[in-house]
């Protein structure tokens, strides 16, 4: 009987639930989240076989290229990067966060780590916990993450009670954040943020109304529309959600498009996966490859273009690449990416061919959350190559493996 079977919550209940204790960090819109099965299929079967002040327009070049033929008109608020421009604290903190969020303005981390080391905010310290834990613009340092997190969040509260609409904004998310989270207090934060003068809170308020906890999807839908009117790559992204759910393919995919100008990683992807099914594979490949490039620990963008490699879709064929790409991803959640290594490993395309290697990462595979019956015929194949003695090994350092991987995946709260 084979020891991974289902997949295992790595939640740990019983932790404290306040921010000001908690050590968790602020959910990433749509993080690495584990591909259907039909993808899986669809991808095997499409081919065979000291930080000065940066100039606020610096990222719509980026913008422009990753949306050829459509004119970027993105600008932040002008007194704001007057504030900014004259030292004020908290101005450079709001656009570190625009810059991160992709508010008004494409994501471009980088940027927003610039703005964020040149404040002393508290919303600023808790930029930079979220992208030193999330690898985003920066190596991941989960230490120092969790070491500037634990400052920010007592100087927030302060903040917010003294009229801070940013800190507000950040005590929302940190709410949000907690085990279990608290969406009651995240809206009370983010009602209290809008209130305060802080746009940023329309598009995740505008989500918690509409989808996440309905209580007034008519207004959430109003805050949605007006956060994408300026330009809020989270609003274009949950209002493709909600298009979608209404099967309206039109409104989703101009969503995704808006998003994916503003170089929002996920919506990059999921624009991506639209493509695709369109029959176009290059296309899809290319916007696997901005989203990676956008944040190069994004283990779903990173899993994807490794089918692309595998399979030679909408790129050459290239195995060692869709190796290194999987085995990347497999630490930052994936569970496709270990069916790669597994396939990988059996045929021995890009590495020495090993069969108890593969059953132990299509065994992963399944463990988080693989069970089409492609996924599960796969392991039972490799089960069935192992003699006896050398099958109970590998389940054994199959279930010691995927430990090791869950300690180091860079939790969503």
């Amino acid at each position: 009987m084979n020891v991974l079977t289902t997949r295992r919550d790595p939640r740990t209940p019983g932790l404290p639930s306040h921010p000001q204790h908690a050590v968790f960090f602020p959910t990433f819109p749509f993080t690495c989240r584990l591909l259907p099965p039909w993808l899986w299929l669809w991808l095997s079967a499409l081919i065979p076989t000291a930080f000065p002040l940066p100039p606020a327009t610096d990222a719509t070049a980026g913008a422009a290229a990753a949306s050829p033929g459509v004119p970027p008109a993105f600008t932040l608020p002008e007194e704001t990067l007057r504030r900014a421009s004259q030292g004020d604290e908290e101005a450079r903190a709001e656009i570190a966060l625009r810059y991160l969020w992709g508010e008004g303005t494409p994501v471009d981390y980088p940027l927003a780590l610039s703005y964020a080391r040149q404040s002393s905010h508290p919303a600023a310290l808790l930029t930079l916990s979220r992208a030193l834990h999330f690898g985003l613009g920066t190596p991941r340092d989960r230490d120092a993450a969790v070491r500037l997190r634990r400052k920010a969040l007592p100087a927030l509260e302060h903040f917010s009670e003294q009229g801070s609409g940013v800190a507000s904004f950040c005590l929302a998310h940190a709410f949000l954040s907690t085990r279990p989270p608290d969406p009651v207090t995240a809206r009370a934060y983010f009602e209290k943020a809008l209130q305060q003068g802080c746009p940023l809170a329309r598009a995740p308020l505008g989500h918690l109304l509409l989808e996440a906890h309905p209580s007034n999807p008519a207004r959430g839908l109003e805050l949605l529309q007006e956060a994408a009117r300026e330009h809020s790559a989270q609003a274009a992204r949950h209002l493709a959600t909600f298009h979608r759910i209404q099967g309206d393919a039109a409104n989703e995919m101009r969503q995704l498009q808006a998003g994916a100008q503003l170089l929002d990683p996920h919506s990059l992807v999921s624009l991506g996966l639209l493509r695709a099914n369109q029959g176009s594979a290059s296309e899809a490949a290319r916007l696997f490859q901005r989203a990676l490039h956008q944040w190069d620990e994004f283990g779903e963008a990173q899993t994807l273009l490794g089918f692309c490699f595998l399979r030679g879709a909408g790129v050459p064929r290239d195995p060692k690449r869709a190796f290194e790409l999987a085995t990347r991803a497999t630490v930052n959640g994936g569970a496709e990416s270990c069916l790669i290594l597994a396939q990988l490993c059996e045929t021995g395309q890009a590495a020495t061919q090993d069969y108890e290697a593969a059953y132990i990462w299509a065994s992963i595979a399944v463990a988080r959350g693989c069970s089409d019956p492609h996924s599960i015929a796969l392991r039972n194949r490799l089960e069935e190559r192992l003699p006896p003695a050398d099958r109970a090994k590998a389940q054994a350092r199959a279930l010691q493996l995927l430990q090791e991987l869950e300690k180091q995946l860079p939790r969503d709260p």
